[in-house]
């Protein structure tokens, strides 16, 4: 029987997340319930049973559940997974929002997995990195009232729970930092210097990534009065 075709005496045991997972991807419901799948849709619950078996392996201390995910395309050999924390998850959370896990396959078998990738070491490491920044700024009597990171990168294996902000640094990994001011902490000072100097730190101390900066008239925050980004490479 061809693995297009989907057999009774065929049928895959899942668990219901599993079920619930193919169901938002693939259509065909009622077949999916009863575990009769295409030899695609086998393919595509290999990979995503990979990915978690992966994501349990480099997190013990967590316990994810897989939300949606993205097929293997002819130009495209790796598997999307979007998950998050169980015990965080919330309906009304976005897709920016979820943690992603990559399953790159041969180019000739797409059963063969070649590597894995994932985002969720930017949630180890988002707080260290946090404090990071506002210890650098407050050094040079920069007061940072609210600093936040995003990162582009995927990261292997070897990144796991112990994860640092020196590792993220010396890869040079791509990074987005978000930095808010208020207007009443910069004394003596033009808004305009005031973001140079920072600039001018980060090129020093040649920190990765682009680099966002506002200054807001008070800490409700609601009131934007200056904005300056960069770029540091």
């Amino acid at each position: 029987m061809s693995g297009d075709s989907p057999a009774e005496e065929e049928r895959v045991e899942m668990t219901e997340e599993e079920k619930a997972l193919l169901k938002r991807v693939f259509l065909g419901e009622e077949r999916i319930e009863e575990g009769e799948l295409f030899g695609y849709q086998k393919t595509f619950l290999n990979h995503s049973r990979t990915a978690k078996e992966y994501l349990n392996r480099k997190y013990p201390s967590y316990d994810f559940i897989i939300l949606d995910g993205e097929n293997i395309t002819k130009d495209r050999r790796m598997a999307k997974f979007f998950f998050y924390e169980r015990d965080k998850f919330d309906d009304a959370l976005t897709y920016n929002e979820l943690f992603i896990v990559d399953v790159f396959v041969d180019v000739e078998d797409s059963a063969k997995v070649v590597n894995i990738e994932d985002t969720f070491f930017c949630e180890i490491v988002k707080d260290d990195f946090e404090d990071f920044f506002e210890s650098l700024l407050l050094e040079e009597g920069i007061r940072i009232r609210d600093v936040t990171i995003r990162f582009s990168n995927a990261l292997g294996e070897q990144y796991g729970e112990s994860v640092t902000v020196e590792d993220i640094l010396s890869m040079k990994i791509s990074t987005m930092v978000f930095f808010s001011l208020c207007a009443e902490d910069i004394e003596g000072e033009d808004y305009e210097g005031a973001t140079k100097r920072i600039e001018q730190l980060i090129f020093e101390k040649k920190i990765h990534g682009g680099f966002m900066i506002d200054i807001f008239e008070d800490e409700s925050f609601n009131n934007r009065v200056f904005t300056y980004s960069f770029l540091c490479k």
